[in-house]
């Protein structure tokens, strides 16, 4: 999972500089999925809530995680972020 991560994350960057197609790839909104992408490796990697990820966002978090608990490649205890809207942030590590 975070292999797969990585490569689109770099791919949404490169779309979004110095190559043919590049402004309109931002103008379609390149920047904002390669941030959305770059919260989402966060979250894999950090095991917290980002800072900046939308509450809508953070909703769609949940299914993939799920499967990742059932694959036995997160700990459970991961889930317990969902439970809330006050989830920890990664300023509040402890």
């Amino acid at each position: 999972m975070l292999r797969t991560t990585e490569q689109t994350l770099e791919a949404a960057k490169n779309q979004s500089r110095g190559s043919k197609g590049a402004i309109r790839a931002r103008q379609q909104g390149s920047l904002a999925f390669a941030d959305a992408v770059g919260e989402f490796l966060f979250f894999l990697r950090a095991g917290l809530k980002p800072v900046n990820v939308s509450e809508l966002d953070w909703a769609l978090y949940r299914k993939p995680v799920e499967n990742l608990v059932q694959k036995g490649e997160m700990l459970p205890s991961v889930l317990s972020l969902f439970e809330d809207t006050g989830s920890r942030h990664s300023e509040e590590r402890p």
